[in-house]
């Protein structure tokens, strides 16, 4: 069985600099290197991968990512579906666990980054302006699910584990958003929902709805 770390491997551009300045301050004061220490630890956290079982269970729509529901409403997708779809939009604050999984089991049918700004993830410019990246999981032509990872105004990273063609299983993870982020969900109008705005969620963990 393949061991599982808990830290997501993009900690490293982060933790190692914050490591040698933090031994470094230790040299000039230690309240310094202790400040440091707070920092390093902080990283660790932050980047933290935790094991997690997937529920199991026909048609389960599982949340992508950690955070707080912002919003649950209905949109014209053009990228896919080309109708009216659930949007479920997910604010992660920069305490959450940042990795995104897959909702669905499929074959990626669609990936598109997108250059933007980088508007607060929790306003709803943020959702049409900002820079994302758009997965498109598709196993069977009645049920296809996309995950949007949307920077925020902190995150200026967001990274894709998978490509076109690409199979997944449900919870699989699928990439990460550095820092403050948003992440939507869009699904056909016939899923049956499990949660509402407002709801905290778990990536990998909770239901979002149920399609048949």
């Amino acid at each position: 069985m393949k061991q599982h770390i808990p830290i997501a491997k993009e900690v490293l551009p982060f933790i190692i600099p914050a490591a040698v300045v933090t031994i470094i301050c230790f040299f000039i004061h230690r309240y310094f290197g202790i400040a440091g220490l707070v920092i390093c630890a902080y990283i660790l956290y932050f980047f933290r991968d935790p094991y997690r079982t997937t529920p199991q269970g026909e048609g389960l729509i599982v949340s992508p990512a950690d955070g707080k529901v912002i919003g649950v409403d209905q949109v014209i997708d053009n990228e896919i579906f080309g109708e009216r779809v659930w949007r479920i939009s997910i604010f992660l604050n920069i305490f959450n666990v940042h990795v995104n999984y897959a909702p669905i089991e499929g074959n990626i049918i669609y990936i598109k980054y997108r250059q933007g700004s980088f508007f607060p993830a929790n306003s709803e410019k943020s959702a049409i302006a900002n820079e994302s990246n758009s997965i498109g999981i598709e196993s069977n032509k009645e049920r296809t699910v996309i995950v949007k990872q949307i920077a925020g105004l902190i995150a200026r990273r967001i990274v894709c584990y998978c490509k076109l063609n690409d199979s997944l299983e449900i919870g699989q993870k699928i990439g990460l958003i550095r820092f403050g982020s948003r992440v939507e969900v869009y699904m056909p109008l016939s899923t049956t929902l499990k949660i509402k705005k407002g709801d905290s969620v778990k990536g990998k963990i909770t239901v979002l709805g149920v399609k048949r």
